[in-house]
């Protein structure tokens, strides 16, 4: 039920069956006016001008909101809305045509549910109602010879009457060519539009993240991080984490060598997040969390994540060893008032872990006391 086309297909059915509504009570009204001015006895008009079609009317868009509401809870995954409401709009135009036969050119509104079945963008579904409504004038030329009954022509002969035959036929037809036409530069457009969709996500994830590490990168963490203290995002805490001696490893094992460590702990902190956790690539060989969580929550994910980047191995490397010092804070504490500070006050607890001898994990408030978190 979230893909774009259900989307479409619900705001669509909906405003259809709104627009049936305003249909069903503009003919009461009108049968309900010409009625004062009739010369037919009131009690017959009423009946078949009024209540009969009204009747059906009804009938036929109370089952419609059945259907709706059935279809948007999704009670039957095999309910097929735009056909219902297509069917529902031929019938409902059939009742108009029969009601009104003597009208000249009434038979014409028989193309109505090809057209509502095109804003489905459904080639079979038009088809189908194109055929329907064929049977539909024929039906009704066979049974009543609504031509021949028309107020508006007098003298009717059998090639007046082939000719209408034809040109209906014809005007029908011609409806189904423009649906389908229509239909394919909808999914043109439809198709075009997906693409530079898709475009434009591929061009904002390239600006977003970082492309060595692919984890995003320094500005999406300022953005995110504003964005989520303006928004009073609670419980929200940051975590800073800064690989120890990173430019001894460089200078001693060679850059490629230190890559390969940038790439390992970016493994180790993926592997480590979860769904409350925002990972970022903060610069060099410095990242960043984002957890929804207190600083418990994340003082645990950011153990984990010292405990196994110490205990990393590399075959590249094999006798060298890892450390991480990390500086966390929360942002409920009263003294953060924006990202800002709350950055600032995590990046001291970094400091004080750095300070006290590395490979630790700090939580701001705590750092002016001798409980160490290691």
């Amino acid at each position: 039920m979230n893909s774009i086309y259900t989307k479409h297909s619900i705001r669509c059915s909906r405003q259809i069956i709104n627009a049936l509504w305003i249909i069903a009570i503009i003919t009461f009204l009108i049968e309900a006016s010409v009625g004062l001015l009739t010369t037919l006895p009131k009690r017959d008009y009423v009946i078949q001008y009024v209540l009969l079609p009204i009747s059906f009317f009804i009938i036929i868009l109370l089952f419609l909101e059945l259907a709706f509401h059935l279809y948007t809870q999704n009670y039957f995954t095999w309910l097929r809305i735009d056909a219902c409401i297509g069917i529902s709009s031929l019938l409902l135009c059939i009742d108009i045509t029969l009601v009104h036969r003597i009208v000249a050119g009434i038979h014409f509104i028989l193309v109505i549910p090809i057209i509502i079945s095109t804003l489905y963008a459904r080639k079979k579904l038009v088809f189908l109602l194109y055929i329907m409504t064929n049977i539909s004038y024929l039906l009704i030329i066979l049974i009543f010879n609504t031509l021949e009954k028309s107020i508006f022509v007098r003298n009717i002969t059998h090639e007046i009457i082939y000719i209408n035959f034809l040109a209906t036929m014809c005007f029908y037809f011609t409806v189904l060519i423009l649906s389908n036409i229509i239909i394919d530069r909808m999914g043109e457009f439809i198709n075009i539009t997906k693409e530079s969709a898709k475009n434009e996500y591929a061009l904002t994830e390239r600006i977003r993240k970082d492309s060595f590490t692919n984890l995003l990168n320094h500005a999406s963490f300022c953005s995110d991080l504003n964005y989520e203290t303006e928004h009073g995002t609670s419980p929200l805490s940051i975590a800073i984490l800064d690989i120890d001696n990173f430019k001894k490893i460089n200078d001693t094992y060679g850059h490629s060598k230190g890559d390969i460590v940038l790439l390992e702990l970016v493994s180790i902190i993926n592997f480590n997040s979860n769904m409350i956790t925002k990972a970022y690539r903060y610069g060099g060989e410095e990242f960043a969390l984002i957890i929804y969580g207190d600083e418990k929550v994340a003082y645990d994910i950011s153990e984990r994540i010292r405990i196994e980047f110490n205990g990393l191995q590399l075959k590249e490397i094999p006798y060298a060893r890892f450390s991480l010092s990390i500086g966390i804070c929360n942002f409920n504490n009263k003294h953060i008032k924006n990202s800002l500070e709350l950055f600032e006050y995590a990046d001291s607890a970094l400091y004080r872990a750095k300070q006290s001898g590395k490979n630790k994990v700090f939580i701001y408030g705590n750092i002016n006391n001798t409980h160490i978190h290691q």
